[in-house]
């Protein structure tokens, strides 16, 4: 199947901008150095997006267990330890993006999916990289207002900083549309076709289904064996674990 390239330089679907207040800027820094106090890094993919140059088809299982250690090893390190000057320093070979790098292919409003307030202010939340490994290329993204490292992409190929070693070549990528995604493209495609019955109800239940995917709130519940086999012996085609919530919430509300 052809893969659809990524057109980084549009604004995503409304439905998958992300809305969010004004940063604070009571406790703002560059990049962390000795005055942070030893706390540990954190990381957020609130701002995470796939964009041209920097989509993730190139990714296997191995890349991914790359990855996660990556963050996992991190999570146990200090910020000061990893941002000053030093052995790990350089070995993650963390630093600025120097936009005027030689042949960087795009500049910081490439990612124009981030709220204003952020994108337009380089001097609190300047953009910077540490490397995956040596050959799995680079995590790109800022620190916010309270030290949680914000990972805005993931640059597979170091587009973002062409290097010597592949002869300051941009290799192009391509996004990887999740299931979410591709089902969403489906349900889209469905809703968009002529239906000859003006009062189809399947095509009106169709239109109800984005109130009910956007802004959904998903909670990931842990039962013992005894709960969890109750649960399946309640479930019914009348009755859905949804329905079985709502009403255990409702009677204790």
């Amino acid at each position: 199947m052809k893969k659809k390239p990524v057109i980084g330089d549009k604004n995503l679907p409304e439905s998958r901008q992300i809305n969010v207040n004004p940063p604070r800027t009571r406790h703002t820094r560059n990049i962390p150095t000795g005055s942070v106090p030893d706390i540990k890094w954190t990381f957020s993919f609130q701002y995470f997006g796939q964009a041209h140059l920097f989509g993730l088809d190139q990714t296997d299982a191995n890349w991914l267990a790359g990855f996660l250690e990556r963050l996992r090893d991190l999570s146990g390190k200090s910020i000061n330890e990893v941002a000053r000057p030093g052995a790990l320093h350089k070995a993650l070979r963390y630093h600025k993006i120097d936009w005027n790098h030689r042949n960087t292919p795009v500049d910081r409003q490439h990612f124009n999916w981030l709220p204003k307030a952020i994108l337009n202010n380089e001097d609190e939340f300047p953009f910077v990289q540490f490397a995956v490994s040596k050959a799995l290329g680079r995590i790109v993204g800022f620190w916010d207002p309270d030290s949680v490292f914000q990972i805005l992409v993931v640059d597979r190929n170091h587009n973002l900083q062409p290097s010597k070693k592949h002869n300051w070549q941009i290799r192009n990528t391509f996004m990887i549309e999740s299931e979410f995604d591709k089902l969403r493209l489906k349900i889209d495609a469905i809703k968009n076709r002529k239906c000859e019955d003006p009062n189809c109800s399947i095509r009106g239940e169709l239109h109800s289904i984005e109130t009910c995917m956007i802004d959904l709130d998903i909670f990931i519940l842990c039962l013992d064996e005894a709960f969890a086999n109750r649960l399946h012996e309640i479930r019914s085609p009348e009755l859905s674990i949804r329905d079985i919530l709502e009403h255990g919430i409702l009677a204790n509300s």
